[in-house]
């Protein structure tokens, strides 16, 4: 055996040495034993670069090694139970109560495998040639009668999602899972399922997140139908403890990876609910949601907290829904829009009817919507597209809303519409003047 070849078995090796006698998953064994390497290169001198350098390629080419790594080797006897229990019960072999104590015990194993790692996406080439995993899990799912285990396999599905987002659009061609879930949560809602509806709402927020294709009518039909969306703002206008719980970052560890930028209470996780629901119309009339909340004088609903958390969150720096918007292949996000906020505030000022839409937003709420609006209008650069959706609000606002009987900072909006038109004449005469 050549030095070469015993350098990629040195690494494995020393691997499995650190995993069976820790108690940490194999990936972070791995990354830590890299750490080392790493550092022995760089600090001692007499040792040949090249032997670790190929002794650290090794310990990553283990890690998603099923041959190598045992912790795929545990996820592959887990999911091929799940794949033979889905199999009994439909065929009718099993019933759910016969099986109801392994499948819990073999849920929470796989929950411990996935929890306890370095990053998820060591695990998506596992994930992206096991598609097979994500519909054997939605089918338990559905034949499952525990709440307690349909919200586990759900948490199970959003760290598939995150591992490996083409399984996203993978369930929702093959599967109902889209109203399955919507379906349940309005289940949740009425029970105040606490932990089944915030496993939902995350679900339900990747799905309308990285779906760019237009729902069929038939779904967004069925989504109205189902009066969800009633339910959802009922519950937001509570505003009482319930809503203001924190979802606990035991249950969704995978998820808060990437949620830093607000609070995750349950009444933040039913806002960024509406507002990826409300990212898949580009049509205002078509908006059912849109339409719900300025109904006002049918429904005679107060929507103030809604809307001073929305508000709450256009003051933010950064688009909430950037935490549900996974990268493709090449490592763009998939994204119709610039910010989901922006988008909401339009379209609810798009109409006539939010002149006196104060059910929505009170004054004060609305002069910070100015306030937000003339800062950023000062501070983002002409080539920012974001900006140009704050210009095309601002004239939503000034013509669908009471703005001209208040004129709030009249002098500084027009400050900031004066230069954006010197900006733009300067740029268009030194565009002509390269051509002499």
């Amino acid at each position: 055996m050549n030095q070469k070849t015993n350098e990629i078995k040195i690494g494995p090796e020393l691997v499995s040495i650190l995993y069976e006698n820790t108690n940490m998953n194999y990936d972070i064994c791995a990354e830590s034993l890299i750490k080392i390497f790493s550092y022995l290169k760089k600090n001692v001198e007499k040792l040949d670069s090249t032997d670790f350098i190929q002794i650290v390629e090794s310990i990553k080419d283990s890690i998603s090694d099923s041959n190598e790594n045992p912790d795929l080797k545990r996820l592959d006897e887990h999911f091929n139970f799940l794949k033979n229990i889905k199999e009994e019960l439909k065929s009718g072999e099993s019933s759910y109560l016969d099986c109801e104590g392994k499948l819990e015990k073999v849920l929470y194993n796989i929950r411990n495998i996935l929890n306890n790692r370095t990053s998820l996406k060591n695990l998506s080439n596992y994930f992206s040639s096991n598609r097979e995993f994500a519909l054997n899990l939605y089918e338990i799912w559905k034949l499952s009668s525990k709440n307690h285990l349909k919200c586990t396999i759900v948490q199970l599905l959003t760290v598939l999602f995150y591992s490996d987002n083409a399984h996203i659009e993978f369930l929702y061609l093959n599967t109902n899972i889209l109203l399955d879930l919507c379906f349940i949560l309005k289940e949740q809602i009425k029970l105040r399922d606490f932990d089944g509806i915030c496993s939902s709402l995350i679900c339900c927020c990747y799905f309308f997140s990285n779906i760019l294709s237009v729902f069929p009518n038939e779904i967004i039909e069925s989504i109205k139908q189902m009066n969800l969306i009633e339910d959802v703002l009922d519950l937001i206008e509570e505003n009482d403890e319930f809503v203001y719980k924190k979802v606990s970052e035991d249950n969704f560890r995978p998820y808060f990876i990437d949620l830093e930028i607000i609070e995750s209470t349950l009444l933040n996780h039913l806002i960024l609910f509406t507002l990826s629901l409300n990212s898949k119309f580009s049509l205002p009339e078509e908006n059912f949601l849109l339409q719900y909340l300025l109904n006002f004088e049918c429904n005679s609903k107060d929507f103030s907290v809604f809307g001073e958390n929305l508000v709450s969150l256009f003051n933010l720096e950064e688009d909430p829904l950037t935490c549900f918007k996974l990268s493709n292949p090449e490592g763009t996000q998939y994204s119709l829009y610039n910010n989901c906020t922006i988008k909401m505030v339009s379209d609810l000022f798009s109409s006539k009817k939010t002149v006196n839409a104060t059910s929505i937003f009170y004054l004060n709420d609305f002069k910070v919507l100015i306030d937000v609006i003339i800062r950023k209008l000062n501070n983002l650069s002409a080539d920012d597209q974001i900006r140009s959706d704050y210009l095309s609000l601002i004239h939503l606002i000034i013509r669908n809303s009471s703005y001209i009987q208040q004129m709030y900072r009249i002098e500084d909006l027009l400050s900031c519409f004066n230069m954006i038109a010197n900006l733009q004449f300067y740029t268009f005469v030194g565009y002509k003047m390269s051509f002499l």
